[in-house]
């Protein structure tokens, strides 16, 4: 199983998220948008557990729930990662509800350690991911209009009230993800 620890969304941000980023999608072909449905907030990628060991990974997500607050959050602003160059995943940050979610992704880095997950090296920085960009690409055109997307919100504000564990299904149109386990967040 493929799986990773996420907050979902809001439905109405998704869908305005979704709206707000149409005009990308149908000026930039090289990029591979994600569905709305599938916008999320990544906390921890834990990669490859077999079957067996599900039950060590929920109990992972049940600890690292306990002692955090549900918080509210946002999305505001487009960005790319790298920063700088040739931008390969284009996201949308949270302005609103950043701190807590940076609190809870080490909560989580911190419980998946204890329990022999490996630590990301590179540091947290809590957003949606909305497209992958296949080269070539328009490089600085797309850099452009992303950068022009900067300030802008994305919807309604929204609860973030559960951690959710996904599993990432690949098959030849895409990867599908499902919902393995949640537990709701108790601080």
């Amino acid at each position: 199983m493929r799986l990773f620890v996420a907050v979902e969304i809001g439905e109405e941000a998704r869908a305005a998220l979704a709206a707000a980023v149409e005009p990308l999608r149908r000026r930039f072909d090289r990029v591979r948008w994600e569905r709305p449905e599938k916008y999320h907030v990544t906390v921890k990628f834990l990669g490859e557990a077999p079957p067996p060991e599900l039950a060590r990974v929920t109990e992972t997500v049940d600890r690292a729930s306990k002692g955090v607050a549900p918080f509210r959050a946002d999305l505001v602003g487009l960005g790319a990662f790298p920063p700088r160059g040739t931008a390969r995943v284009l996201w949308a940050g949270l302005a609103l509800g950043r701190e807590a979610c940076v609190a809870l992704a080490a909560r989580v880095e911190d419980e998946a350690a204890a329990a022999g997950f490996p630590r990301e090296d590179r540091p947290f920085h809590p957003h949606a991911t909305i497209g992958r960009v296949r080269p070539p690409a328009q490089a600085r055109a797309l850099r452009e209009a992303i950068e022009a997307r900067g300030g802008e919100r994305f919807g309604a504000a929204f609860d973030v009230a559960r951690l959710v564990l996904l599993e990432s299904r690949l098959d030849p149109r895409g990867s599908t993800y499902h919902e393995v386990h949640a537990s709701a967040l108790q601080g």
